[in-house]
């Protein structure tokens, strides 16, 4: 929002650099007597310095005395001012300059157009009167009059600016009048913004920095709708505090929801660090509280090597991006992350501190009780924070090196970490110490064949665990069984966790007793033996060399059991591993590579152009000591562009086999009673368990995984699990990616879950986002929609219309929304000014529908 805005200072600037451009410093002139006539008359009037006036008139021009009158398309050079009128009356003794009629004024790349002008080569103040021009950046203008006053200061009358060329221009500021100062501010009075001859905007004075660096000063107000907070007008404020800093103050009002006010603080302490702070608070007045969102992010190098990388973020509440914040994915993202990390790195080491604060939303499903006369339970699926905390964490790693002159290496990864976890069931507090070394000894048997032993001991400390889950009033009776909690719902002083909410709430115990999971982890990988065979086709457009391979790979995977891992803290993957483990994976890769220019997306080689073309003609002799040697046979201007070695495609398959427990399983149908029901699976140690109503099998689905990737700009992947036991495709996903920087772009989803038994949904997801320019550039469509294959409906789409004139744009942007528990529609409607910025930002629309109740 900051830089669009900072683009109006371009309109003073504007102002400035014509103004200059019109009159240049330190003009003089002297009398000399007029050269030999003809019918176009020409005589040179020395100058200070290098400068000369040059005078060309036609006939019927008088050069007298005391003034020269000149007529009959007269052009006058002054350095790189070139002055062209019908009519200039020029007074020696005074050095004043009157030009009339058609008058046009080139200055470097500014030319203005006069009705009238009266310039003084020696005081360099003057005025022009109907005036017309040009300024960089694209700016046109007209003014009834310019004036300039002294060295650095002009003043206009009656101006109007615009990017437009339009006879009558799509939007233009007026101003009555204005007072420039070179090189410092604009002080302009009734300033109004026109949307051709609508006025949209008006102030009775404003203060503009017109300075080519940073300026302090007003930036341009923007104008909005937003349904549910009403009218909003925003203005801000921006402070060129210093060289290395400057900060931008906001103010915006909201009709329903109130004055917000919000800050943008951008500093660079020193040349190895820089930093931005944003911050936003607003007293909603729709909901009645507080609301606000900060940002801080540092990165800062520090002696010794090291490395500070900060971002601080806060938000009031997870709805704060959804009604106050236009970007898609902060006002739908559920985590709320911040951290501080201090890093260094050596040549085979590396070691971190970090403190985190994670806090994440989740869709978490409770048990509202029957009230009288209803009899049966009411679930409601409601969203709950989860705060994961660290503070702080140290972790060192090694890399993979040798040990002296032996054929083993050695690596190694520890941490120690302080964390503070908040759930649905628990909040604690504990640490945790983890160190995991692993020994390996790559053998190389022959070059198409590798081997790779491992072996690794984990250890990891917990200074607390979980107990049992407790549910207050397990059998619902409204009595406090022995074993159950001593607080009920609903009644008054019993301690109960949620107490009055109407929800069976639960809550899990954590122990103070500390413990120690261990697990020995030992791998082979066999890799090979390894095929290939290179193609050469020199004539071949795409590329002049391909590369086939097929590459076998097992891996073996050994890991001890572990010991009750469900009394574990679970925080992040270190938590999850429960061990036990004896599985073998077996896969076949084949691979296609081809020599490709190594370019960037974007780069003339990326779009398959030459940069070097050769010349129509052949280069002429070369002549030593008067001796003609024949022309080179190749053209030295001619190159081949770098080529690398890429991989453009690759398709592979995988299975594993467990030595425990099955990998695999299905449900069959049972007789119970007499009754034929579906059978269910049970997950034990290893693995799967057969049973009567389960059939399993110790083989795994088999993974299909495909890449292709042509371009840097088009990507294709796809994978597959095929069921062994059901024979069949049981899930997959494809992917595809087209980029192309002139066409727009076009991004391709498909996922698709057959479930595996009745208690698993089926799933089927369709998701489309692409976006391209037609009409060289001037219209903008794009749209991105997700579509349910299972329920058959187009749940979340959003369509883009965009139109781009010569010096304005309009957006159009329509959301709808419908799944489960959410119902929204909204459009947004936005206006961009070509060297202004967004200028309008109206959006409206239905607000998401809270979750229902579901009965069962």
């Amino acid at each position: 929002m900051i830089a669009s805005r900072r683009l109006v200072l371009c309109l003073s600037c504007g102002i400035a650099l014509t103004v200059a451009a019109i009159f240049p410093r330190g003009l003089a002139a002297q009398e000399t007597a007029p050269a030999a006539g003809s019918e176009r008359k020409q005589f040179t009037v020395p100058g200070e310095g290098d400068k000369k006036l040059e005078l060309t008139a036609g006939a019927g021009s008088v050069f007298g005395k005391d003034e020269l009158l000149l007529k009959g398309y007269v052009d006058i050079h002054y350095g790189d001012l070139r002055l062209q009128a019908d009519n200039v009356r020029y007074v020696p003794s005074t050095k004043d300059a009157f030009a009339e009629g058609t008058v046009i004024l080139d200055s470097g790349p500014t030319r203005l157009t006069a009705e009238r002008v009266e310039y003084n080569l020696g005081t360099e103040t003057g005025a022009f009167y109907g005036a017309r021009g040009y300024a960089e950046p694209s700016f046109y203008f007209e003014a009834a009059e310019v004036r300039k006053i002294d060295q650095e200061r002009y003043v206009i009358v009656d101006a109007t600016f615009t990017t437009c060329t339009q006879p009558v221009p799509y939007w233009s500021f007026k101003v009555a009048r204005g007072t420039i100062h070179i090189d410092n501010y604009a002080y302009l009075h009734h300033v109004s913004f026109k949307a051709e001859h609508v006025p949209i905007f008006y102030s009775p004075y404003l203060v503009w920095p017109i300075k080519e660096d940073r300026a302090t000063g007003l930036l341009f107000p923007e104008f909005g709708y937003s349904h549910t907070r009403g009218f909003v007008f925003s203005n801000a404020f921006y402070w060129a505090i210093r060289r290395n800093m400057d900060a931008t103050f906001f103010l915006d009002y909201y009709a329903k929801a109130g004055v917000g006010e919000g800050l943008e603080y951008r500093y660079v302490p020193n040349a190895g660090g820089k930093g931005q702070f944003t911050g936003a608070y607003i007293h909603d007045q729709v909901v009645d509280r507080n609301r606000y969102s900060f940002n801080l992010n540092h990165r800062q190098d520090l002696p010794s090597d090291f490395r500070l990388v900060a971002s601080l973020n806060a938000l009031s509440d997870f709805d704060y991006p959804l009604d106050f914040q236009r970007d898609f994915r902060a006002s739908t993202s559920p985590v709320i992350l911040s951290f501080v990390y201090l890093s260094r790195n050596w040549s085979n080491y590396n070691f971190n501190v970090r403190a985190e604060r994670r806090k994440q939303l989740f869709n978490v499903t409770e048990q509202i009780f029957p009230v009288p006369p209803l009899t049966s339970s009411t679930f409601v699926t409601v969203e709950e924070p989860l705060t994961n905390l660290i503070e702080p964490s140290v972790e060192g790693r090694g890399s993979r090196q040798r040990l002296g002159h032996s054929p083993v290496y050695f690596a190694f990864e520890t941490s120690l970490d302080n964390f503070q976890k908040a759930t649905t069931l628990f909040e604690t507090n504990y640490q945790r110490f983890d160190l995991f070394p692993t020994f390996s000894s790559p053998i190389k048997m022959a070059p198409w064949l590798d081997i790779n032993p491992s072996v690794g001991l984990r250890g990891t400390y917990y200074s607390k665990k979980l107990g049992s889950i407790v549910t207050e009033d397990a059998n619902a009776n409204g009595i406090a069984d022995p074993g159950e909690d001593n607080g009920l719902d609903g009644i008054p002083g019993t301690g109960d966790e949620g107490e009055g909410n109407g929800i069976l709430d639960r809550r899990q115990e954590v122990l103070e007793d500390n413990f120690f999971r261990k697990i020995v982890q030992g791998s082979l990988e066999v890799i090979g033996p390894k095929f290939s065979r290179v193609f050469l086709t020199p004539d071949n457009h795409f590329s002049p060399a391909f590369k086939h391979t097929f590459e076998p790979r097992i891996f073996y995977l050994y890991q001890s059991k572990v010991d009750s891992p469900e009394e574990i803290i679970r925080f992040d993957e270190k938590d999850v591993l429960s061990g036990n483990l004896n599985t073998v994976t077996y896969s076949l890769t084949t691979r296609l590579f081809a020599k490709r220019p190594g370019a960037t997306p974007g780069s003339p080689m990326a779009a398959g152009t030459q940069i070097f073309a050769p010349s129509s003609h052949p280069p002429p002799p070369v002549s030593v000591e008067g001796h003609d040697l024949p022309a080179p046979a190749a053209n030295p201007g001619e190159q081949k562009p770098d080529l690398s070695t890429v991989e453009i495609a690759s398709f592979s398959l995988a299975q594993s086999y467990s030595f425990l427990g099955a990998l695999s399983s299905r449900t069959v149908p049972i007789e119970a009673g007499g009754v034929t029901v579906q059978g269910s699976c049970l997950v034990a140690d290893g693995g799967f368990v057969e049973s009567a109503g389960c059939q399993t099998s110790h083989f795994s689905g088999v993974d299909a995984t495909a890449r292709f990737n042509p371009t840097l700009f088009t990507s294709l992947d796809a994978k597959a699990n095929y069921d062994i036991l059901d024979q069949e495709i049981r899930s997959g996903n494809v992917t595809a990616h087209y980029r192309n920087p002139q066409w727009g772009f076009l991004d391709f989803s498909w996922y698709f879950q057959k479930p595996a038994d009745t208690f698993n949904v089926k799933s089927s997801q369709l998701t489309l986002q692409a976006q391209t320019a037609l009409m060289n550039r001037r219209l903008l469509l794009g749209f991105q929609g997700h579509y349910d294959l299972v329920v058959g409906e187009l749940q979340d789409q959003r369509y883009t219309f965009g139109y781009n004139t010569q010096c304005c744009g309009f957006t159009f942007e329509l959301l709808d929304r419908n799944y489960v528990g959410v119902s929204q529609q909204e459009f947004r409607v936005m206006v961009n000014l070509k060297g202004i910025g967004n200028v309008l930002d109206l959006n409206s629309g239905s607000s998401p529908i809270p979750g229902m109740p579901v009965t069962f």
